[in-house]
């Protein structure tokens, strides 16, 4: 039954907007949180009743005490919220714990025998082939995103692969970081569950064409230091080689050239960021301490006069475009040191190239999308702590 909620979690957070089942006020309720919840509550007791104990997960533990202080911050900024908002900010840091809590389930799967890295590692290859295939079919069903209904929020896209996620940045990164699993298939999937050849070549040129089809800047620019930290430790020719592709791509898509050449556009979506992080960067050095509350971002940034009826109701409006500066809004000094501390630990402790591969790029990327918060994104980094943490040598 563990390993069909793991599955089952996987193929929930695939389904992405289309999993959206209603709303509680202004927040949105998914399937796949409900079907996290059950892998964190009912894996945890069955757990329990199995074993008699419950391993917390090293790897995975600086983020329950993150959660403690994000609980802290909350109170302490209680006055400043109506009851709404504060059903609000508690469900979404109820909704943090519970992704933390099914990782450590998945964790105390992978020590018991109940699961083994090489499945969940195929389940995330899969994914990302799904989601890839399920991208392919968006541009041709819903290419341009302006047609949908202004009042949803959603981002005018055109001829971009946003898949089930309706966002070209967050596919994209869920994507290249699932690319871990391929770039170190022959650590993670041997004997009888090897790769082989043509099936590895098929999976990484789907999953790339997706990235390549996204025009995701930031996932472009996670991927480069993805291969280039991979082609440093084990073949210099990989740096080589993306190279010489990447710059015969450029020159042959002019779609790449307006992409790149618009970040210096003042009305591109750069120089948004740009004024993302000063506008976090000012509400931070305001409320150091504790911070503003966990997901009481948009709360804030209506005070601060940085929201207009025109974009308190865009997707974006409740979080920063920087994961780390938003902590640091959100939840003072100490959770922001706690909660970096957590993300660098399985690299301090495990000193292998996985970890480089996977959380280095990934946190260059998080700088220029929320990515650490998104459901997709989150439990996935989470499993993969987990991994790193139950694999060392593996993963090495």
């Amino acid at each position: 039954m563990l390993k069909l909620g793991f599955y089952g979690s996987v193929f929930a957070l695939l389904l992405g907007q289309l999993a959206l089942i209603g709303t509680l006020g202004e927040t949105k309720i998914y399937l796949f949180d409900l079907v996290m919840a059950a892998l964190a509550i009912l894996g945890t007791l069955q757990l329990l009743l199995k074993s008699g104990q419950l391993k917390i997960s090293l790897f995975l533990a600086p983020f329950y005490i993150f959660c403690l202080l994000a609980g802290v911050s909350l109170v302490f900024n209680a006055a400043s919220l109506d009851g709404r908002d504060m059903l609000e900010a508690v469900s979404y840091l109820a909704r943090f714990i519970i992704y933390v809590s099914a990782a450590n389930v998945v964790y105390n799967m992978l020590c018991l025998g109940i699961i083994d890295i090489s499945r969940i590692g195929k389940t995330y290859v899969l994914s990302a082939l799904a989601l890839s295939v399920a991208g392919f079919i968006q541009l041709k069903v819903l290419p341009d995103f302006s047609v949908l209904d202004q009042a949803l929020g959603w981002d005018p896209h055109k001829f971009r692969l946003a898949s089930t996620f309706f966002d070209p940045n967050y596919v994209g990164g869920f994507l290249v970081l699932t690319l871990t699993f391929l770039l170190f298939k022959d650590d993670l999937f041997t004997g009888k569950n090897a790769l082989k050849k043509k099936q590895f070549f098929v999976l990484i040129s789907i999953t790339l064409l997706a990235v390549f089809l996204t025009y995701s800047r930031s996932a472009w620019g996670m991927l480069g230091v993805m291969l280039f930290i991979y082609g440093l430790a084990r073949s210099p020719k990989i740096i080589f080689l993306s190279l010489i592709l990447a710059f015969f791509t450029y020159f042959a898509v002019p779609r790449i050239q307006t992409r790149l050449a618009g970040i210096t556009d003042p009305a591109d979506s750069a120089q948004f960021r740009l004024i993302s992080w000063k506008n976090t960067l000012n509400i931070a050095k305001d409320n150091l301490f504790l911070g503003v509350g966990f997901n009481n971002f948009k709360n804030s940034q209506v005070a601060y006069g940085y929201l207009t009826p025109d974009t308190i109701k865009d997707h974006s409006a409740a979080g920063s475009d920087s994961s780390l500066l938003l902590v640091l809004a959100t939840t003072g000094i100490m959770g922001f040191l706690v909660f970096t501390a957590g993300m660098l630990m399985p690299i301090v402790k495990t000193k292998s190239l996985y970890s480089l591969v996977a959380i280095v790029p990934l946190l260059l990327e998080s700088n220029f999308v929320n990515s650490l918060f998104y459901p997709q994104i989150m439990f996935l980094w989470l499993v993969m702590f987990a991994l790193m943490e139950y694999g060392k040598k593996a993963l090495s």
